[in-house]
């Protein structure tokens, strides 16, 4: 995947000290060229792609881009999955019909 994104940010030429603030500063700056960046949704993408846990990125937060990761119900990392609550079970039994029925078409294509 392309990152000609990155030349249309409205971040273009901004050192990374304001996406990246001291422990209690506010990050009100990173957040305002955000808030009027074209290409926000391509940065958090980006992110997301590459697991990035740190810094303002497509004007989410850390805490906020964590949450969009985590389990409904138990607060898992999605992609973890737990074992234990309802939601994960739910999502693993959707996923485990899916792929047995997917199987059984394909035998009977064959």
């Amino acid at each position: 995947m392309s990152n000609a994104w990155v030349a249309q940010a409205a971040c273009k030429g901004t050192g990374p000290t304001p996406f990246f603030p001291a422990h209690g500063a506010t990050a009100d700056a990173a957040l305002a060229l955000c808030g009027r960046c074209p290409v926000a949704a391509e940065c958090l993408g980006y992110a997301a792609r590459h697991n990035i846990r740190d810094g303002i990125w497509g004007g989410l937060e850390p805490h906020e881009r964590r949450h969009d990761r985590q389990c409904p119900g138990c607060g898992t990392d999605i992609e973890a999955r737990c074992r234990l609550c309802g939601p994960c079970r739910t999502i693993r039994r959707a996923e485990t019909h899916k792929a047995s029925r997917a199987a059984r078409r394909k035998r009977a294509v064959a």
